[in-house]
């Protein structure tokens, strides 16, 4: 018997789009070792046999963009999402084939399903009437009051976590999410209606991608995984192809075949002219002085500098790009925010700053005896030591704006590396 997956991929996963700021594809969109996210889910369920279509849930803003990537991997159909995960679920299953025996609901978070546990759960699901992926707790799990106190704490060997693909008969699980509260998964509206549901065992591997610590995870397990999936030698000995392997799965064949280097370098500049009636701030550091910096946001021009080589140094365009002056949310906007963003979303790229050197031109005031306190500042909002971040201050020796006193600029060079296997 045939069945259907419906991969879910309209929500904005708002966690992770705080992080990387503005202009920000959805999740499901957001490239991850060159291909969006839900594709890699996509590619995974196409290939599980029985399997005969793949639907995949968007937003109506991603709708007719994004189609034309995602057949390729193995999209079949598509469904426009609704205001409620439950209901951009319900619109996926309701799109699927009316005779397919069963429907697996899979979310576009979890890129790193593997095909033999799908096939798994899906025999289940026939046995049962519904299935999910799920793995034991490892940690003792408490329940806690509004107040924040412990009320109780559950056996661990009852407690497993849920995953996805989560699968049950088509007609079950229609009037499941027709009728069931908010949810949070499938199998909770199945549960509802008195459905049995069997666990089957999943993977520690299958993460959800939430926030942006979990982007270099994800990445590093894709690579691994791809490099895993070489195909079998050809027109070589074994023994070659299999020191080939091995070092894919390290990465070095990876990075070799890609031709990126293991580090990257970025150069940023930013002016703001010297006005009245702001406050002068470098790195957060403010400094007493009867002018301050101009700008859209509170006109950091150290920040701006350093956000502006990070983002060059991963190849993702400037500060201008993601930040504009157009754009009315980042009037007066903390620039470390700004900051922190900008490193989130270099960390989606599998890179991670490794050293900073900035030089500040400014004729007036005088800065050195405030360069600890910025350096300090900066290391910290770089979560880097001290030792890897340097900031010189020097004049203008009296020429142009910057040496009549009109303005400060920032010069600063980004050492960045790949994210470190933990």
């Amino acid at each position: 018997m045939s069945s259907s997956a419906v991969v879910v991929a309209a929500g904005t996963g708002s966690r992770l789009a705080a992080a990387l700021g503005a202009g920000a594809p959805r999740k499901g969109l957001l490239e991850v070792e060159g291909k969006p996210l839900v594709a890699w889910s996509v590619e995974a369920l196409a290939s599980v046999p029985g399997v005969t279509e793949v639907v995949v849930v968007l937003h109506e803003d991603d709708f007719e963009a994004a189609q034309p990537a995602l057949r390729k991997a193995g999209a079949t159909k598509f469904a426009r999402g609704g205001a409620r995960r439950q209901d951009s679920t319900l619109a996926g299953v309701k799109a699927t084939d009316p005779s397919a025996e069963l429907v697996l609901v899979h979310d576009a978070a979890r890129p790193l399903v593997e095909v033999a546990r799908v096939s798994e759960a899906l025999e289940k699901a026939r046995e049962v009437g519904a299935a999910l992926l799920a793995v034991p707790a490892k940690d003792t799990v408490k329940r806690v009051d509004a107040r924040g106190i412990v009320v109780a704490t559950p056996p661990r060997k009852e407690l497993w976590l849920a995953q996805t693909p989560q699968i049950a008969r088509r007609a079950d699980l229609i009037a499941a999410l027709e009728t069931a509260g908010e949810v949070t998964d499938e199998a909770s509206a199945l549960e509802a209606l008195g459905t049995s549901v069997a666990v089957v065992m999943g993977s520690y591997e299958n993460v959800k991608l939430t926030t942006a610590e979990d982007l270099p995870v994800v990445s590093r397990l894709l690579a691994r995984r791809r490099g895993n999936a070489m195909a079998e030698p050809r027109g070589e000995s074994d023994e070659s192809f299999h020191r080939k392997r091995t070092a894919a799965m390290s990465g070095d064949l990876l990075q070799a075949a890609l031709g990126a280097p293991p580090f990257r370098v970025g150069l940023g500049t930013d002016i703001h002219r010297l006005v009245e009636g702001r406050k002068l701030l470098l790195a957060g550091v403010e400094i007493p002085y009867e002018k301050g910096l101009l700008g859209h946001s509170d006109g950091d021009a150290l920040f701006h500098a350093v956000i502006d080589a990070i983002l060059g140094a991963a190849g993702l365009g400037d500060i201008g790009d993601m930040y504009s002056d157009k754009d009315a949310r980042w009037k007066g906007a903390d620039s470390r925010q700004l900051l922190l963003g900008a490193l989130a979303r270099v960390r989606s790229a599998g890179l991670e700053v490794a050293q900073v050197d900035a030089t500040v031109r400014a004729e007036a005031p005088r800065l050195s005896p405030h360069k600890q306190a910025i350096r300090s500042s900066l290391a910290s909002a770089l979560s880097l030591p001290e030792s890897r971040v340097n900031v010189k201050a020097k004049t203008n020796e009296g020429l142009d704006a910057l040496g009549r006193g009109e303005a400060i600029a920032v010069d600063a060079v980004v050492l960045l590396t790949e994210v470190q296997r933990s």
